[in-house]
């Protein structure tokens, strides 16, 4: 076998392993996108849910919407009119949903 058949073993060698370095840069990148995404989700999740459970920022909300001499939206209203809850529950169930 000459040096140049050996030389293009190794080239054609070496390319099939850059295109399948390729490949596996294309699919990590991917996966850490949506791996960001998903911690992206999570931590908005997170947050509502714990705004939801929060009885301080309910009653903040309430208390800032009477500052200002508004009127809480009609959902918070038919909630505690029809639904017997306070207006701090009805502002906890809004950021539930």
């Amino acid at each position: 076998m000459d040096w140049e058949a050996v030389g293009a073993v190794g080239q054609a060698i070496s390319a099939l392993a850059l295109v399948v370095v390729i490949v596996q840069v294309r699919l990590s990148t991917a996966e850490t996108l949506r791996s960001i995404r998903q911690g992206r989700i999570d931590d908005e999740r997170r947050t509502l849910s714990e705004n939801a459970r929060s009885e301080w920022l309910s009653g903040v909300v309430i208390k800032g919407m009477t500052a200002w001499g508004g009127q809480p939206p009609s959902e918070v209203m038919e909630l505690t009119r029809d639904g017997g809850l306070t207006h701090e529950e009805a502002w906890a169930f809004g950021q539930w949903m």
